[in-house]
């Protein structure tokens, strides 16, 4: 099933990317790739495939016991900003003026 343009836009809006003819371009190519591989994977055969033990990967798991931890002016020791005992970071994300 091939992606269309109109797809990779549809998926971009939702996620709030706003992109370029080229980018949208270069996007549903990409897809499209992700996608032919998946179709090679339907057609190999799995008749007689084991499903992997997941329990024992469960049973290889540590207690979750509570351990020491680092006090807040240890945490922000390193840190290259912090104000009022807690971490500065960038804003990442413009505000909604709608």
């Amino acid at each position: 099933m091939p992606i269309i343009a109109a797809e990779v836009r549809r998926i971009a809006a939702l996620a709030r990317v706003e992109l370029d003819a080229e980018e949208v371009e270069v996007f549903r190519r990409e897809l499209q790739s992700i996608l032919d591989y998946m179709g090679v994977l339907d057609e190999l055969a799995i008749d007689g495939a084991v499903a992997p033990d997941l329990e024992s990967t469960i049973r290889d798991l540590r207690d979750d016991l509570p351990q020491p931890c680092f006090s807040a002016a240890q945490a922000l020791a390193n840190s290259p900003e912090h104000a009022c005992g807690l971490f500065r970071v960038p804003r990442m994300l413009e505000a909604d003026d709608s």
